[in-house]
C-alpha cells in the first residue's frame, strides 16, 4: 500500500506486492488505485492509473500544473456552464451555453488555453471552438481578466460568410455578384424642388475643371480611393439627370415639330393667297 497525500493507493502487480528496487525505482505492475478514504477495497477506486496497449491511462479526472507526452488522448472534455468560465488550460464542450461566439446555438468543443498566473476569478488566455452544424465553423478569441473576449470568425471557403466591420485587400477581389445594401437610391433628382444644373453650366464646370459635378475628379479617386456605394449614388444621380435633359430636349423637339407644321401651313396659305392675287 502507498499513500498520496490524503488518499491510499494500492498497487497490483499481479497478485504481488510492490517492489522497490536498490536503485529507487519502484515496480508496480499494471495498476494503481486511488481511494479518497480508506474504507475503499478492490474495485470500488475512486481513480485508477494503468498501462494498456501502450498507452499510460488515468480513469477518472486529472489536473496537473506540467503535462508533457509524445502523445496525449482525452476520452471525455470538460463540463462547463458558461464559456467564460475556465480559467484552466484544457478541453471543453458544451450545449445551448451562453458566452458562445455571436449568441449562437448548439454544440460547441474547444480548447481553453489558460495563462501561467490563472486563477479562480482571473482568466487571461485564448479559446478555439468548433461549432457542430451543417455548416461547420471555427472561432477564436483572446480572453482578459473576467474571462470576456470578442470572438473572430475563421472565414471558410464554403457557405456563407458575414464580416462585422471593414475589409481590406491588397489585390484583386472577383466575384460572380456583388450586392451593396446601404445605398439609399437618388431619387431626389425628381423631386420638384430639386435644382438641375442647366446644360450651359454643367457645360462651363466640364471646361473648368475636367469632370462631371458631383463626380471626383481622376486624381482624387487615385489618391483617396473610390467608395463604390456612394460612386453608384452618384453616377445614378448623373443618369436620372441625363434623362431630365432628355425629356426636357424632346418637349423642345415636339414644339419644333408644332412650329413646323404650322410655318407650313402659313406658307402654303401664302401661295395661294398669291396666285389669287397674280392669276
Amino acid at each position: 500500500m502507498i499513500v498520496f497525500g490524503s488518499q491510499i493507493a494500492t498497487a497490483q502487480y499481479w497478485n504481488k506486492s510492490p517492489v522497490i528496487r536498490e536503485d529507487g525505482v519502484m515496480q508496480v505492475g499494471r495498476y494503481i488505485d486511488f481511494f479518497e478514504t480508506n474504507e475503499g477495497s478492490g474495485n470500488s477506486f475512486d481513480y485508477r492509473m494503468y498501462v494498456s496497449s501502450g498507452y499510460f491511462k488515468f480513469f477518472g479526472s486529472l489536473e496537473a500544473y506540467h503535462l508533457r507526452g509524445k502523445s496525449i488522448l482525452v476520452e471525455h472534455p470538460n463540463q462547463i456552464k458558461h464559456w467564460d468560465e475556465p480559467w484552466k488550460t484544457g478541453f471543453f464542450d458544451g450545449n445551448n451555453l451562453p458566452g458562445s461566439p455571436d449568441g449562437l446555438p448548439g454544440w460547441f468543443w474547444g480548447i481553453n488555453m489558460g495563462h501561467r498566473h490563472n486563477r479562480e476569478g482571473y482568466s487571461y488566455g485564448g479559446q478555439i471552438l468548433v461549432r457542430h452544424a451543417a455548416q461547420a465553423s471555427l472561432h477564436f478569441r483572446t480572453r482578459f481578466e473576467d474571462g470576456e473576449g470578442e470572438w473572430l470568425k475563421v472565414i471558410s471557403n464554403k457557405g456563407n460568410q458575414k464580416i462585422e466591420g471593414s475589409l481590406t485587400l491588397s489585390n484583386k477581389l472577383e466575384a460572380q455578384e456583388i450586392k451593396i445594401t446601404s445605398s439609399p437610391g437618388a431619387d431626389f433628382v425628381f423631386e420638384e424642388d430639386y435644382n438641375l444644373r442647366s446644360l450651359e453650366d454643367v457645360s462651363d464646370f466640364i471646361s473648368t475643371n475636367k469632370h462631371l459635378p458631383e463626380i471626383p475628379s481622376a486624381e482624387e479617386m487615385k489618391k483617396n480611393g473610390v467608395d463604390l456605394a456612394k460612386l453608384n449614388i452618384q453616377l445614378l444621380q448623373k443618369i436620372e439627370e441625363l434623362t431630365l435633359y432628355t425629356i426636357e430636349q424632346q418637349r423642345k423637339i415636339e414644339r419644333l415639330e408644332i412650329i413646323e407644321e404650322d410655318f407650313l401651313i402659313l406658307k402654303n396659305e401664302l401661295a395661294e393667297i398669291k396666285r389669287f392675287l397674280n392669276p
